[in-house]
């Protein structure tokens, strides 16, 4: 029997399910709302009898979710709750959870520019960046405590909810070990953007390629760094020479192989991306140390330096202390410019200001330079002689964009202000690509204006 909308399930012990709408679908199989029910039906497209082999285990060594000493729930888990046979009794999926509001914590990271994320989280501000990056810790702190590797910790696999909830998604990818007959059961998917270096480019079905607590704290230590650095991947740069080798290489990927971090070494070719804030104006010299620890590798030292990375419980410890000082009279600020910033006395300013600023004084100088290649593309297209010649109009550079936000005055820190809008960095780096592309056509204006200026002066002989 074909299992689809309407069709009848059974459970482990003979209960009925009833599969309603159809909500997702992916490689593996599809996700059903099931009747009556806050849960979820998994049915897979083909099964695999080591895929139910780990199901039937997760259902009879179950997880409770995490809470914190106040009893508030901190990380709830899409843990398989029953097994799901047809009606012949085959192993078709299993039930779990129905996650019933929350946002990818990607969202969070790029400062809750959805409308989705800006109706469910009104207060917005940098602090809930901070808050959330703390819950993910001490979320995989708790996993690894419960011998459980995530494997592929990306960013759709984890939703946040109001009030920093974490929610965890896709938990029969995660690695297992059942301790009682040493089934081992793997993790065989992965996201590249978040895969430790010592997976990149691996076949992750082999037996070879093994997640681990390790591959998992580096993964935390991106996301960590996505949320506290205004989105920016810690592997991403700005190229300092020209690259004049046409290549499909991801230039991200491929520093995220060989260890190399703009924000924790300076490089001759490469440097922070513009508009990107500064390490040291975003967090403590504690929280600058962590990172280091787990970005400071090379290709040759993968290996022995993975041992070295920022455990989950480290940041856990370090990421409370740091948030602590926020709550420390005298020691944090509310930026003047955004009432989403925030920063800490020894800052000296708002990091997160002075990486706008930046951004807007490139802007403006590359509107500026624009706006210098136009008289003279047009001076050269009309050769002497011949004022009456007109010459090609070249495109209308961009207007200057308005000047950087001002320095920001000593606020202290309250609580309850409603949020600004705030705008991610995505559009701008848009807008300077097009500028820039822009300022390239009228160079080329100005050659031909030259050319042609040299042509004529030559037939007017």
């Amino acid at each position: 029997m074909a299992v689809q909308e309407g069709s009848p399930v059974r459970g482990l012990n003979g209960r009925r399910y009833t599969l309603e709408k159809e909500i997702g679908a992916g490689g593996e199989g599809r996700v059903y709302r099931i009747a009556g029910q806050d849960l979820v039906g998994k049915i897979y497209k083909k099964v695999d009898p080591e895929v139910e082999h780990k199901i039937r285990y997760m259902v009879q060594h179950p997880i409770e979710n995490l809470r914190d000493s106040q009893g508030r729930v901190i990380l709830a888990l899409a843990w398989p709750q029953d097994i799901l046979c047809d009606d012949h009794g085959a192993f078709i999926g299993y039930t779990m959870p129905f996650i019933k509001n929350g946002v990818e914590i990607c969202t969070i990271a790029r400062g809750c520019d959805m409308p989705k994320a800006q109706s469910m989280f009104p207060d917005y501000s940098w602090m809930f960046n901070l808050q959330v990056a703390l819950n993910l810790a001490r979320a995989v702190a708790y996993l690894h405590s419960r011998n459980c590797i995530v494997g592929d910790l990306n960013c759709k696999n984890i939703m946040v909810s109001p009030g920093g909830l974490i929610t965890m998604l896709d938990n029969d990818s995660f690695d297992l070990l059942d301790s009682t007959s040493g089934m081992h059961f793997r993790c065989c998917a992965g996201t590249q953007d978040y895969l430790a270096p010592e997976l990149q480019g691996r076949n992750l079905r082999s037996p070879s390629a093994v997640f681990s607590v390790h591959s998992d704290n580096f993964a935390l230590a991106i996301h960590i760094f996505q949320l506290l650095m205004n989105n920016f991947h810690p592997f991403t740069g700005k190229n300092l020479v020209v690259i004049r080798d046409s290549t499909s290489t991801n230039q991200r990927l491929d520093h995220l192989v060989n260890g190399k971090c703009p924000f924790i070494h300076n490089y001759a070719d490469l440097t922070v991306p513009i508009g990107a804030p500064y390490l040291n104006e975003m967090v403590s010299p504690q929280l600058v140390k962590d990172f280091y620890r787990t970005f400071n590798y090379d290709a040759a030292s993968i290996q022995a330096h993975a041992r070295e990375r920022t455990t989950a419980s480290q940041w856990v410890t370090d990421l409370q202390q740091f948030m602590n000082e926020f709550y420390t009279p005298g020691k944090a600020y509310r930026c003047r410019n955004s009432a989403r910033h925030f920063y800490l006395r020894h800052m000296g300013k708002c990091g997160l200001c002075a990486a706008d600023a930046r951004l807007a004084s490139f802007r403006k100088a590359q509107a500026a330079k624009a706006a210098a290649a136009k008289p003279a593309a047009a001076s050269a297209g009309t050769p002497s002689g011949h004022a009456n010649a007109t010459p090609p109009t070249p495109p209308r550079p961009t207007a200057a964009p308005q000047s950087p936000p001002k320095a920001p005055t000593q606020t202290p820190l309250t609580t309850g202000n409603k949020a600004n809008q705030y705008k991610t960095l995505d559009d701008e780096y848009k807008k300077i690509d097009d500028e820039y592309k822009k300022t390239v056509v009228l160079s080329m204006l100005f050659c031909i204006g030259v050319i042609i200026a040299a042509i004529w002066a030559t037939l007017s002989r």
